[in-house]
């Protein structure tokens, strides 16, 4: 009995050890949220500024830099968006908070407007069709947004010749359909994605 009750002490100081560990890097997470985000964010900012004229008119040369800026600063911003992602799923939290009312038109634009110039500097077109009737869905925007840049980002790197193409149907289902004229995905890689 003695041994038994030694145990279980041992083994419930080790639990609130635990618990405290898992506390630290929970606040750790959070903190790198904000320390990974803020420069990038605060760097997107000044770089819409400069571009909208804000500080006044720009040569063509520095703008066409600034869009370059934006590119990367963005991208930087899907990595750590994942990663950290990734690290709140391991923690056992949600990742996905679905809300009701996600207009799809103006996050294409938003995908469209960020890529653009990425598919320019290729020598590729890149084209968004608007649909008539701007689809709305129940989703987590940022989570959606981060997908569909990624696809979209992917479909541009991967295209030499050619171009890419977005468009969404609405028929009681919303369909997003991203198509390209680059290298495709190999047959056997189609069924783990």
């Amino acid at each position: 009995a003695k041994d038994i009750e030694k145990a279980y002490g041992v083994a419930k100081e080790a639990n609130e050890e635990l618990k405290k560990l898992d506390q630290y890097k929970n606040d750790f997470m959070r903190q790198a949220q904000h320390d990974l985000r803020t420069p990038l964010t605060v760097m997107m900012g000044y770089s819409d500024l400069l571009l909208d004229g804000s500080y006044g008119k720009l040569p063509k040369e520095a703008a066409d830099v600034i869009k370059r800026i934006i590119v990367v600063t963005q991208d930087k911003l899907k990595d750590i968006n994942n990663f950290l992602d990734i690290e709140q799923f391991k923690m056992g939290k949600g990742v996905v908070s679905l809300k009701p009312g996600v207009e799809l038109l103006p996050m294409l634009n938003e995908i469209t407007s960020v890529l653009l110039p990425g598919a320019e500097a290729k020598g590729i077109y890149f084209k968004l069709e608007k649909s008539e009737k701007a689809p709305i869905v129940v989703a987590d925007r940022e989570k959606l947004k981060a997908a569909l840049f990624n696809i979209v980002d992917n479909a541009i790197k991967f295209t030499e010749k050619g171009g890419v193409d977005i468009k969404t149907e609405s028929n009681g289902v919303v369909k997003i359909i991203i198509s390209d004229t680059g290298i495709g995905i190999p047959q056997d890689t189609i069924k783990s994605i």
